[in-house]
């Protein structure tokens, strides 16, 4: 077992010094240095992923599920501390890229993040009014994706709005009712599968990131 646990300050991935330990994985270095490195980054990984995660599931899951992998297949043996340097720094990259990814989608952060979460329903949108050629043309890859972000934010905006969504509207049950029908019947209509667990699952990330007081 390598017990992975640390004395020292751990660092997040937006600290430059978080990147140190990956720069020498490629070099003859002490074993137990190394070791002490594939240590440390795999605890603040589990840290950052674990505490993305629980922003958004559908968005930082994955990376989360990959760092426990990586600490279960080095605790038994299976990959070396270089190897999960290696490895660790593959998904701190992918981390890093996936927290500015709405940049370049045309959303904003919150709006991107329920994209991620309607993504995550394995998406088979319909083009819209129902006829065959509107269908077959929303099950299209490129088509699929912009009706998906289309419905993000039209998601978005029923929380951002302070018409639909006023302060307080997260200590008020039956509002937040009334606001989980509207998400209800913006994705009714939408092709995506398991449909009616998606309100749910995205007044769970509003009440973490659309909250008014």
């Amino acid at each position: 077992m390598t017990g992975l646990t640390v004395v020292c300050k751990l660092r997040h991935i937006t600290d430059p010094k978080f990147w140190e330990d990956f720069k020498d994985k490629d070099k003859e270095k002490d074993p137990a240095e190394l070791n002490r490195a594939a240590i440390r980054k795999l605890t603040e990984l589990k840290r950052i992923t674990y505490e993305k995660k629980m922003e958004n599931p559908s968005q930082y899951g994955p990376f989360s599920d990959r760092v426990l992998e990586l600490i279960r297949k080095f605790e038994q043996g299976q990959l070396d501390a270089a190897a999960v340097l290696k490895e660790a720094e593959v998904t701190a990259r992918g981390l890093q890229a996936e927290q500015i990814a709405h940049v370049d989608s045309g959303l904003c952060e919150r709006a991107y993040g329920i994209y991620k979460i309607l993504e995550a329903f394995k998406a088979a949108v319909a083009g819209g009014g129902g006829n065959g050629d509107e269908k077959k043309a929303g099950g299209e890859g490129g088509h699929a994706i912009d009706k998906l972000k289309e419905l993000a934010a039209e998601i978005h905006d029923v929380y951002y709005s302070d018409s639909t969504a006023p302060p307080g509207w997260h200590m008020k049950e039956q509002l937040r009712k009334e606001l989980r029908g509207k998400v209800r019947r913006l994705v009714h209509p939408s092709g995506l599968e398991n449909w009616k667990a998606i309100p749910t699952q995205v007044e769970e990330f509003a009440v973490k990131k659309y909250i008014k007081l």
